[in-house]
């Protein structure tokens, strides 16, 4: 249970995929904030405005709510399609990196109702999801 901290900063860094941007976040935080007490909504907009993304979704899910998002893939009349489950805001998006088996990672960003899969020749038995840098579940229907 103590590793969600670590397993959400690593996937933020992840998902900025620049680490020298990630490292001048975090040297600004120390910077920034030296010695005050800060809140949750300093910190979150600090690192939106920082990387240029709004990541408030995705620390409002991982801080506020025990359940991980699942991301679900499914066919749907021939095609390949995902979307978010298991999540408790309507408006969570999350980039998440994922290949075609032999192929390289590339960003979809997936929200909570289905669509299809921008990768080709993707199908739910040959798609691999980068579970190594993100703290998610992944389901195939």
């Amino acid at each position: 249970m103590y590793y969600k901290g670590g397993n959400l900063l690593n996937m933020v860094r992840t998902i900025i995929n620049d680490d020298e941007k990630w490292r001048n976040i975090l040297r600004g935080l120390g910077s920034t904030f030296y010695h005050q007490t800060v809140t949750y909504d300093q910190i979150v907009d600090y690192i939106n405005q920082q990387s240029g993304l709004n990541l408030s979704p995705v620390f409002d899910q991982y801080l506020h709510y025990k359940n991980i998002p699942i991301l679900e893939f499914a066919t749907i009349e021939g095609k390949t399609y995902c979307r978010w489950t298991s999540v408790n805001n309507d408006d969570f998006k999350m980039p998440v990196r994922v290949k075609v088996k032999g192929g390289d990672y590339k960003f979809i960003t997936p929200t909570i109702h289905f669509a299809p899969v921008d990768l080709q020749n993707a199908t739910t038995s040959n798609i691999e999801v980068d579970t190594f840098n993100y703290y998610i579940g992944v389901m195939f229907n």
